[in-house]
């Protein structure tokens, strides 16, 4: 039986969970939130997840001040 280092699992690891984020947030939002984050050049699971979440992020304007 060979043993696998734990790095070689984190491959495995990452595509369970877009799967898993397939599963909660749709095919379709999935799709385009893996196609935007190639095109912004990074490969993380975290940056999919934050694509598809970040509408629920409680966002405050900030109100311009006078600097001078």
């Amino acid at each position: 039986m060979r043993r696998f280092a734990s790095w070689e699992h984190l491959g495995t690891h990452a595509m369970i969970t877009v799967l898993l984020l397939g599963h909660e947030f749709g095919q379709d939002r999935l799709r385009t939130a893996i196609t935007t984050t190639v095109s912004l050049g990074a490969c993380d699971v975290g940056a999919v997840r934050y694509l598809l979440t970040e509408a629920r992020l409680n966002k405050t304007r900030a109100v311009p001040i006078d600097v001078g």
